[in-house]
């Protein structure tokens, strides 16, 4: 029974052998030496058809008769390895369970040449064991916002507000790893849009995280605001204006000023103050004017409030180019002038919500005509705004 089984075990590995040499041929399977190399998380991965061109060798020349290991045939096996290709057709956004197929490629001269006969070039391999991604959502409403842990400021008053991002994240909590941009930051108004992105280095990914949105966007909306149209002002708020800007020119008449005459000889006509002369209550015009001039490193919103007057019998002891040593009594019919306000805050709700506004200015013109030329040589063309 033993010889029975000894011929048995001899005349199987004879037939191997036939198997790998029948025709002259060594039959090679390749499958055994076709792998996959998945990187990345799943849903994310990317992979690479690999080849093991070592043991492919190593298995090829162990079948080789001794006479035959010489260096111009291990010089042959390299150059035909070298014809060897492997390509996959999709490897990108891999999945767990995804399946991908390779396909082996190789020169089938040499091949022959060196006496060999390769099968199943093509090998379906299933992607496994990639780990699942964690998501972190960058603008979660527990970490992203005012005084939170992503720290979103704005300040200011409309349209000079400004918008600032910190990110306070400690080292070893996994936000400090997030990088925070904005399209705009300085200089907003209400209805504005700011879009603040998010982004990460590629550490994140290899950690096995992934942000769930890249970006958001912050609506400017319900913040004080500085005038910008007159016609914003409230009736009520106008009329209190007024009585301000009143109260001012009063004020400034009595203590002496300067209105912008025409003439060759005479460019300022002086009244009040030793002057003498008398004005009437200031007719305030229907509009007003609006603009941005810069005022330090940034910009303000100011008004001119413009406004008519009476002047009647200031005296002049030079006038025309002659001396009047008892003065001369002149009259300006058509006065007109306007005042620079700066510092009018509008509320929520559209209302004048602070009594420091400021009257910067007040210019004085013998006529309209000069007014207006005044006005477009300070700030250029300005479009008349009714107030309400």
């Amino acid at each position: 029974m033993k010889k029975i089984k000894k011929c048995l075990l001899i005349l199987g590995a004879a037939l191997m052998m036939l198997a790998l040499t029948a025709c002259g041929s060594t039959k090679i399977d390749l499958a055994p030496y076709i792998s996959l190399d998945c990187n990345g998380l799943n849903g994310k991965a990317t992979a690479s058809a690999q080849f093991d061109y070592a043991s492919f060798e190593e298995d090829i020349m162990s079948q080789w008769k001794e006479k035959e290991k010489t260096f111009e045939k291990l010089a042959e096996l390299t150059a035909f390895e070298a014809t060897i290709d492997c390509e996959i057709q999709s490897g990108e956004n891999l999945h767990n369970g995804d399946q991908i197929t390779v396909q082996v490629t190789w020169d089938e001269k040499q091949a022959k040449d060196l006496g060999l006969s390769l099968q199943d070039g093509k090998k379906t391999i299933t992607v496994e064991g990639l780990r699942d991604v964690v998501e972190i959502d960058p603008f979660d409403e527990s970490k992203f916002g005012d005084g939170k842990t992503v720290d979103v400021t704005i300040e200011g008053i409309s349209p000079f507000l400004q918008v600032t991002v910190n990110n306070n994240a400690p080292q070893d909590d996994i936000y400090g790893a997030i990088r925070y941009t904005m399209d705009s930051s300085m200089n907003l108004k209400n209805g504005d849009t700011v879009t603040v992105k998010a982004t990460v280095e590629e550490s994140f990914e290899r950690e096995g995280y992934a942000l769930s949105r890249s970006e958001t966007t912050l609506n400017l909306e319900g913040f004080h605001s500085f005038i910008t149209d007159a016609s914003l002002l409230k009736q009520e708020d106008v009329v209190r204006l007024q009585g301000h800007l009143k109260d001012s020119l009063e004020a400034q008449m009595q203590g002496g000023i300067g209105v912008s005459y025409p003439g060759i000889n005479e460019s300022i006509c002086y009244v009040g103050s030793h002057r003498g002369g008398t004005w009437t209550d200031p007719a305030f015009l229907e509009y007003g004017y609006t603009t941005e001039v810069n005022w330090g490193f940034g910009k303000k919103c100011i008004l001119l409030v413009p406004f008519t007057t009476v002047i009647e019998n200031t005296k002049q002891s030079i006038w025309e180019g002659d001396f009047h040593p008892n003065g001369i009594s002149v009259s300006i019919p058509d006065a007109c002038g306007y005042f620079v306000v700066s510092g009018l805050e509008l509320d929520e709700d559209g209302n004048v919500c602070n009594e420091s506004f400021n009257i910067e200015e007040l210019k004085m013109f013998a006529n309209s005509q000069m007014m207006e030329d005044a006005i477009v040589e300070a700030y250029g063309k300005l479009n008349p705004q009714n107030f309400q």
